[in-house]
């Protein structure tokens, strides 16, 4: 009689305390809603910050690339501003070209910056260099 008592009593013990409760259930549930928020976001962001990187070193690749150009047509390019629109890799990018006086006077700065066409407010890379005077055009001999 006495294991079938003790018996019934465990019995009845491991009913009231098996499961869940509703309100664990929903805590539960939101911690891992919140953490699969979490791991989205993060997920998110890093895609967009890796895409940045790529406009960017693409838009680096256009400045280079309009660097060269501007060395073939002119090796030493008048001072102003000159604006052009070019397509690399698939895609349509303005730049700005800005020419100007140094203290050297056999040398001139060239300010090359790049931004995808339509977002010109965001410029994605900016270029600097230094193009010195070519001998035949040197006034000093």
């Amino acid at each position: 009689m006495m294991n079938s008592l003790t018996y019934k009593r465990g019995l009845r013990a491991l009913n009231r305390y098996q499961g869940f409760t509703l309100l664990e259930l929903l805590i539960a549930l939101v911690i891992v809603a919140t953490s699969l928020a979490a791991l989205n976001n993060s997920l998110f962001n890093s895609t967009l910050a890796h895409t940045r990187q790529i406009e960017r070193t693409y838009a680096h690749y256009v400045a280079r690339n309009r660097l060269g150009e501007m060395k073939l047509d002119d090796p030493w390019p008048g001072i102003g501003t000159t604006r052009g629109n070019e397509s690399m890799l698939k895609r349509e990018w303005t730049w700005k070209q800005e020419v100007s006086k140094t203290t050297v006077d056999a040398l001139r700065r060239v300010d090359i910056s790049v931004s995808l066409k339509g977002s010109e407010e965001y410029t994605l890379a900016t270029f600097t260099a230094f193009v010195s005077r070519p001998p035949e055009q040197d006034p000093r001999g």
